[in-house]
């Protein structure tokens, strides 16, 4: 009996372990998907910011962007929104 009861008690404690290990895992990999999420959203805006910084005059009226907006905004590092 004693043997059983060791053995479960084993049993529960490599259960806790690979659950832990799992969640650890887990947590990793949101912080992988998010790290790249964020990396793309700034390659996003520092394509955009340079299209931006490629218009004339004319085009930027067009959208409704005054030049001193457009200078504003393409100034921006790439983490600033």
């Amino acid at each position: 009996m004693h043997t059983i009861s060791g053995t479960r008690s084993a049993d529960g404690l490599l259960t806790r372990v690979v659950l832990f290990a799992w969640a650890i895992l887990e947590t990793l990999w949101a912080l992988a998907v998010y790290a790249l999420m964020l990396f793309v959203t700034w390659q996003e805006r520092v394509r955009e910011r340079r299209a931006l910084g490629s218009l004339d005059d004319r085009m930027l009226r067009d959208i409704g962007i005054s030049r001193a907006d457009a200078d504003r905004e393409i100034r921006k590092r790439f983490w600033e929104m």
